[in-house]
């Protein structure tokens, strides 16, 4: 499994490049990225620069900055010695991916090596995430140091300063970063570009790089609950619905009332299985969004997948074509949040702007989750696509005493005190999450079985709205009760 993972966070980049490009012109690079303490940097790019310092690794550094990318580059500026190694090794470790240009005299520098050599460790233990670019080299020279790496070893060899031991942790790191698998785009989601495939173009090779990148690096992680109970067997479930790791366009309703769990659900499933693909966007409270501000949200979506921002749109048409010019074809996971509109009509005109609805533009593999309180919304999805249906279950007695006891003790299982009290809250909750978190919360001010019991009494016989409200107008009542102790001991103007 861990080489397995291994393989998933890793990529390379092969440029067989036989010309040079003119100094990287209108840069004005300051090629010293370091602060005198250590920085956490995004990327750690480790190169020659003699071979690229002036013409790919410029390009590369370039747009990465522009992108605002967080990079540290090796530069022939930064000061050498002993003294600067802990520094260097921290930012490999703070590092969240390393790019390496393997070049002609890359191995010529023991730096460059010790530097590759530190990677290569954090990747085989930890599947620190390495793109190597191999730079008018011979991957098989690279990988069995022969060629003009035999002779870059035999010169480091000559210097006692390195022992066979360090000589031969340098030449593991070369075979290491040459045998990461190269992948094509079409069947992979961590592509591999050769210089072949943009016709010798460095800036675009770069480019291709630097999407590759952010893509990565995109921390999309949601918040779910503070006490996440009862959530692994409707993911599971979903995994089944859509077949996750099938090429099918897959689409999924999940429905029922409000505050069973239904955003919290899909936030779950998209946690899950966010390292699945390499496109993903959760877009909340869709229906809001859409009433107030449609381009806004046409924009949300494609700053969300594609990682850049999105200008201005003219109109919601506008966006609609938009959408499909840039992510047409692609590979993701899409949760379209709260889509309850007030008519069949508004739900379909709002998801046809965001190309959904009407000639989806969805890739292969790629799978899509609404979220609604009407079923019917899932059967008026979208024209010629089955969209399956998952109604969001309510929590078992088991579940729902946890995760009122969470709220309300701060502890998985409640206490005894309370035991004769229990069957009322299950009773009362009816198995609904917001009623049993707003229950557990507000019943931590409240001490004894008798302050419990008249609580449960008044909310008796509701619906789960009433509750809510009737507990609502009980923190209002309380934080007014407050403000009036407090005027009481406030000294009054004569």
């Amino acid at each position: 499994m861990k080489k397995l993972l291994q393989l998933l966070q890793t990529s390379s980049l092969y440029c067989n490049c036989n010309f040079r490009l003119p100094p990287f012109a209108n840069c004005n690079c300051n090629f010293m990225a370091a602060n005198d303490g250590c920085s956490n940097f995004q990327v750690f790019l480790s190169y020659r620069w003699i071979d690229t310092g002036n013409t790919f690794t410029g390009f590369l550094r370039w747009f990465l900055k522009r992108e605002k990318i967080d990079v540290f580059i090796d530069s022939k500026d930064l000061p050498r010695g002993e003294q600067m190694l802990p520094n260097l090794i921290q930012l490999i470790e703070s590092s969240k991916i390393s790019i390496p240009v393997i070049s002609e005299h890359y191995a010529d520098s023991k730096w460059c090596l010790i530097e590759l050599a530190k990677m290569v460790e954090r990747h085989e233990s930890e599947s620190h995430i390495i793109l190597p670019i191999f730079f008018n080299v011979n991957l098989e020279d690279v990988k069995k140091q022969t060629g003009i790496f035999e002779a870059s070893f035999e010169k480091l060899k000559n210097d006692k300063g390195n022992d066979e031991q360090t000589l031969k942790r340098w030449k593991n790191a070369l075979t290491v970063v040459a045998g990461i698998p190269r992948y094509q785009p079409k069947d992979a989601e961590i592509p591999r570009y050769e210089l072949k495939d943009v016709n010798g173009d460095e800036s675009k090779l770069a480019n291709l790089v630097v999407d590759w990148v952010l893509h990565r690096l995109r921390n999309k992680r949601l918040t779910i609950a503070k006490y996440p109970v009862g959530l692994e067997a409707p993911v599971k479930q979903i995994e089944t619905l859509l077949n996750v790791c099938s090429m099918d366009v897959e689409f999924v309703g999940i429905h029922g009332k409000q505050g069973i769990g239904k955003t919290t659900i899909a936030k779950a499933f998209y946690n899950q299985n966010l390292e699945k693909f390499r496109d993903t966007c959760f877009l909340e409270d869709v229906r809001d969004k859409a009433s107030k501000d449609l381009k806004k949200l046409q924009k949300m979506l494609i700053k969300s997948i594609s990682n850049r921002e999105v200008e201005d749109i003219d109109s919601s048409s506008a966006g609609e074509t938009l959408i499909r010019q840039r992510l047409e074809g692609l590979k993701v996971l899409l949760i379209l949040d709260g889509v309850d509109f007030l008519s069949d009509v508004d739900s379909l005109s709002q998801l046809d702007a965001l190309a959904v609805s009407k000639d989806p533009w969805f890739g292969p593999g790629s799978k899509i989750i609404i979220t609604t309180r009407k079923v019917q919304r899932i059967s008026n999805f979208a024209e010629d696509v089955e969209v399956k249906r998952y109604p969001a279950p309510i929590l078992d007695d088991e579940k729902s005493l946890e995760l009122f006891s969470w709220h309300r003790f701060s502890r998985k299982s409640p206490p005894k005190d309370y035991e004769k009290c229990y069957p009322n809250v299950l009773r009362l909750a009816k198995g609904m999450p917001s009623t049993l978190i707003e229950l557990g919360s507000f019943l931590r001010a409240k001490n004894g079985e008798r302050a419990w019991e008249g609580v449960i009494q008044k909310l008796e016989g509701r619906t789960r709205d009433d509750i809510h409200q009737q507990i609502k107008s009980w923190y209002a009542k309380e934080e007014d009760e407050e403000e009036e102790d407090e005027d009481d001991f406030t000294p009054k103007k004569k």
